[in-house]
């Protein structure tokens, strides 16, 4: 029993530390991108933050960013994207 639950932590350990990964990964690109792209990324990263670990308030941060960016360059999608995630992320936390 005992060896089930070690095994278990460490499978868990071992999918957050790619979780971490690919979230630095993508807050490197942030700085370099515009438009679309950083749209595109920033509700990637919301994404990652809500599905994986859980922080809403990160999540939060980046949909609201995303969304005022896309409302900037008239990009429908990825407003809808933003809410759509932001609804997920507060429907949690009711």
């Amino acid at each position: 029993m005992q060896a089930r639950f070690f095994i278990g932590l460490l499978l868990l350990a071992a999918n957050a530390g790619a979780q971490t990964h690919r979230i630095d990964s993508i807050k490197r690109e942030l700085p370099r991108l515009s438009d679309g792209a950083l749209v595109n990324s920033m509700n990637a990263l919301a994404n990652e933050y809500y599905f994986y670990w859980v922080h809403a308030d990160s999540a939060l941060k980046y949909t609201h960013l995303a969304y005022n960016k896309a409302s900037q360059i008239h990009y429908n999608s990825g407003q809808a994207e933003a809410l759509s995630i932001q609804a997920g992320v507060e429907g949690r936390l009711l």
